[in-house]
């Protein structure tokens, strides 16, 4: 009587289990090298990676009243010393409100210009979103955006703004701050566009800027919100 050799057949579920988690950690390694930290917020010059500054975004171009500061924070998420914080109050003026902050992934002007037409998050002035002056950065490599917030409870949004889009219907990612610091990772393949304006596909080889926004509901009181950011990563 021949017995079977050991392992025999059952070798083969192990083999494709010790497979699939090569392959896990090969996809990792593949991300990590990809991963690019936008901002941290640690650099005292106010800047990202890319030498750009957050600016403010409101509904005041839309002729609306609501209000957003930005500033620095000491603290953060696993061991950061400092994190963005935005404390605003939406308005009544326009029946959509929002306020946030953006962030330009490149621009065209020197550093001379810039500095002159706004400060970093040190300050409270921005530059206005004029894609004419930014140039486009291609973010088709990555598989989306991943960041560190805690805040008041209230779901906010992770923009992405393209050079397609030009009605202001940007495709977006929610998300809730909660008062506790938490990781969110947002893929792109989940942003979606409120469709206000008939839709258009998602062309992340000309991206302009990266937004953080509360959005309030239509026709709403004003309401108070408070968000803190952190460790904002391309993954």
């Amino acid at each position: 009587m021949m017995l079977p050799r050991s392992g025999g057949p059952f070798r083969i579920p192990v083999i494709l289990g010790v497979l699939g988690s090569l392959l896990c950690v090969a996809a990792l390694v593949r991300e990590e090298k990809r991963r690019v930290v936008v901002d941290d917020f640690e650099s005292h010059s106010g800047r990202s990676v890319y030498g750009t500054a957050w600016r403010l975004v409101k509904d005041s171009t839309m002729a609306g009243d609501s209000q957003v500061l930005m500033r620095v924070l000491p603290g953060g998420p696993i061991g950061s010393r400092r994190a963005l914080l935005l404390d605003g109050i939406s308005g009544k003026k326009f029946p959509y409100p929002f306020a946030g902050v953006a962030l330009p992934l490149s621009v065209a002007l020197p550093d001379s210009v810039r500095e002159a037409l706004g400060a970093g998050y040190h300050g409270q002035r921005g530059l206005r979103p004029v894609e004419t002056v930014l140039s486009p950065r291609d973010l088709s490599q990555y598989r989306g955006v991943e960041f560190y917030v805690r805040g008041d409870g209230a779901a906010y949004a992770v923009d992405v703004s393209t050079a397609k889009i030009i009605d202001h219907d940007y495709f977006q990612y929610r998300f809730v701050a909660k008062p506790r610091w938490k990781k969110v990772r947002a893929p792109f393949r989940l942003f979606w566009q409120l469709g206000y304006a008939g839709g258009a596909s998602l062309d992340l080889a000309q991206s302009f800027e990266i937004l953080f926004i509360y959005y309030a509901q239509p026709w709403a009181a004003r309401k108070r919100f408070h968000l803190e950011i952190d460790r904002v990563a391309l993954y």
